[in-house]
Order: C-alpha cells, then structure tokens, then sequence
C-alpha cells in the first residue's frame, strides 16, 4: 500500500507540471492525466467556490505529502 500511495503522490506532483505545459506527458501517465484533467475543468462548474489554480495548488501538496519516507514515518507512530 505505501508503494501504491507513493506512486498516486509521484502522479500528484507532476500533474500540475503536466496541466501547465503539456508538451510531454510520459506514457506512464498518460492514461490517468487526461480524464483527471477533464474532473479538475469540470469542478468549477459545479461548485464556483472551487477555482482551478486552487486545485492545482492542493492537489500538488497532496503529492508532496504521499512519498514514501513520509507515509513511513507516519506509520510507524501506530502498532
């Protein structure tokens, strides 16, 4: 499971980079990127409070977060 949060935190922090300047997109990420694009356009629509530049911004902390040495340490506060 760490290895898998680990991964959705390495596709987190390079989806902003992606979102931005979308020039090269690796294959590995391809498949995710374009439909969680499509969610992130559509959010404002539905909800005005939420502004896309403010989801970016949360979604590349969520990614900061989600590494490995960090979901770890986390962990090994519980037994």
């Amino acid at each position: 499971m760490i290895q898998v949060f680990d991964e959705l935190g390495h596709f987190l922090r390079k989806f902003k980079k992606f979102y931005v300047n979308e020039k090269y997109i690796s294959s590995h990420f391809r498949k995710f990127f374009y439909p969680f694009q499509n969610i992130i356009q559509k959010i404002p629509t539905f909800n005005s409070g939420f502004r896309k530049e403010y989801l970016l911004i949360t979604i590349e902390q969520w990614g900061n977060i989600l590494r490995k040495v960090i979901i770890e340490y986390w962990i090994k506060q519980y037994s």
